[in-house]
């Protein structure tokens, strides 16, 4: 094994575990996926350049691969989950009425809701 491969090896695994600690922590979640893309290359280019793969290139691969999966689900659970049907299902939800009708009844005093 050449310096070469050890050292693209050494740097898929630390972009590896460097993409999942981004993924768990809060600030950095979806900036993960630049190291686990980043990680996978250069796994692939040490692989490349060797007939078997390295122990290192492995876990660098696995770990970016994990990384980036994960991060592809959460972000097909974020678009999923923050679009609005009850505009689709419900359009009738609030009358176009309802609040002129808060505005006009129900003021006992002042005329002042709040």
């Amino acid at each position: 094994m050449n310096q070469k491969n050890s050292s693209l090896s050494i740097a898929a695994l630390v972009l590896g575990i460097i993409s999942l600690v981004m993924l768990v922590s809060c600030c950095f979640t979806f900036l993960c996926f630049v190291p686990a893309i980043a990680g996978i290359v250069c796994a692939l280019l040490a692989r490349s350049n060797t007939e078997q793969w390295e122990g290192m290139a492995i876990g660098g691969f696995v770990c970016s691969l994990i990384s980036l999966v994960a991060f592809l689900v959460m972000l097909c659970f974020l678009l999923f989950f923050s679009y609005d049907y009850t505009k689709e299902y419900r359009p009738d939800f609030f009358p176009n009425d309802f609040f002129q009708e808060q505005e006009d009844g129900g003021s006992s005093g002042d005329g002042d809701a709040f």
